[in-house]
């Protein structure tokens, strides 16, 4: 079947604006993976459930049992490349989200105690904290005086979240910090959607978007970044309805099922509003 779409695989013309060109390797990208789903060759069926996948040894693995003529379709190994390194980065990404959502934070951990204090002077430079444990922290949104209890379920994912978002879109995270002030608590709001981006990654609901905006393997960076655009959204569209923080939990399952659709189509490309 992989001979039957070698010639509009491998000639597929990219178009002039970046967006289209990298929405057009997310397209083979989808080729390629359900070309590997219906194979019969369980050498290359292994390439999409394999954690140890090599993307070198898959692209040979592929020419040699489909004999491509790489001369003839001379694109087809660069562009088979970036296909599979977008499939098998999707995978380890999962996994690698995982490992860190099942580190528990650790106040005895320096590095762990380093980034909440970080995350406490860049959302509020303006004072300083009276102490390690201290009810100042609600003014970030925590519960109470140890934002450690608040990390229970997402561990230290929940806070590497927050601290990207506030570290490299600072205006934007200080403004709905106060925005917040009155309508929901901001870093359990913030612990929510980062258990709400983990359903979307596992349940490949995340696939689209990846494969239509990072031309290779997505890293945990690019979770941070989906994780930004989707904090911002939620608080525009929270802001819009009002709904009240006692129907917090079905406004967030309302806004998931929006999302999920929304992240279904073949051009998804979530963007920071």
């Amino acid at each position: 079947m992989m001979t039957c779409v070698i010639g509009s695989y491998s000639t597929y013309k990219l178009t002039k604006t970046c967006d289209k060109s990298n929405i057009e390797i997310g397209r083979r990208t989808r080729i390629v993976e359900s070309i590997l789903k219906q194979t019969k060759k369980r050498e290359l069926k292994s390439i999409l459930v394999s954690d140890n996948t090599n993307v070198e040894t898959a692209v040979g693995d592929v020419i040699r049992i489909k004999n491509v003529n790489i001369i003839v379709y001379s694109n087809f190994q660069s562009n088979l490349h970036i296909s599979l390194s977008q499939i098998c980065g999707y995978r380890k990404l999962i996994s690698r989200i995982q490992d860190v959502r099942k580190t528990p934070y650790c106040s005895e951990d320096s590095e762990h105690e380093r980034q909440l204090k970080c995350l406490w002077h860049l959302l509020r430079p303006e004072e300083v904290l009276d102490s390690r444990f201290t009810k100042q922290w609600k003014k970030l949104g925590f519960q109470g005086t140890d934002p450690k209890s608040d990390f229970r379920g997402m561990g230290i994912l929940g806070l590497q979240n927050l601290l990207y978002f506030a570290r490299h879109y600072n205006s934007k995270a200080r403004q709905i910090l106060s925005e917040s002030e009155q309508e929901y608590s901001f870093a359990i709001v913030g612990i929510n959607l980062t258990a709400l981006v983990c359903q979307l990654l596992q349940e490949n609901y995340l696939k689209n978007h990846f494969y239509n905006t990072v031309p290779g393997e997505a890293q945990i960076e690019d979770f941070h970044k989906v994780y930004t655009i989707i904090f911002c959204d939620f608080h525009k569209q929270w802001m819009n309805d009002k709904p009240g923080i006692m129907n917090f939990n079905p406004y967030k399952d309302k806004y998931y099922k929006r999302l999920a659709k929304k992240l279904k189509r073949r051009d998804a490309n979530l963007l920071l509003c």
